[in-house]
């Protein structure tokens, strides 16, 4: 028998409470959601290019990325009117998807949610910076 009874002597009992409890636990931590669905049946959960996605441990920022290299260039090192951006640092990032957002990244920054906001910001702030344009 568990130590964590809580004035029950009956095994079956403790082990159905303690059952509960953890899945509450999970499911607090984890959302709603992501409990109760399968392991493919959320678009974090599929596989992408880069591998399978997880549910706490990675953000997809594939997505963002993608509408980001689309201006800024495929290293992001500028193109046209957008602006070399690669290696600024995550708070001047974070800002210009917060704060200060240019015009033309309205629509895009509207539908981030703020952990993709800092997994851009840190991923942008990580590539080698250039002063050439792409």
């Amino acid at each position: 028998m568990c130590g964590y009874a809580i004035g029950s002597t009956n095994t079956e009992e403790t082990v159905l409470k303690q059952t509960v409890l953890l899945a509450l636990f999970l499911v607090s931590l984890c959302g709603v959601s992501a409990a109760f669905e399968g392991p493919h049946s959320s678009p974090r959960a599929r596989s992408t290019k880069s591998g399978p996605m997880r549910y706490a441990a990675e953000v997809d920022i594939s997505q963002p990325m993608r509408a980001c290299r689309a201006c800024h260039g495929t290293n992001l090192h500028g193109k046209r009117a957008a602006p070399n951006i690669a290696g600024w640092s995550a708070a001047k990032v974070k800002r210009s998807l917060t704060t200060n957002v240019p015009r033309s990244m309205v629509a895009i920054s509207k539908r981030l949610t703020p952990k993709q906001i800092d997994a851009i910001s840190k991923a942008i702030s990580k590539m080698a910076k250039s002063s050439k344009k792409t």
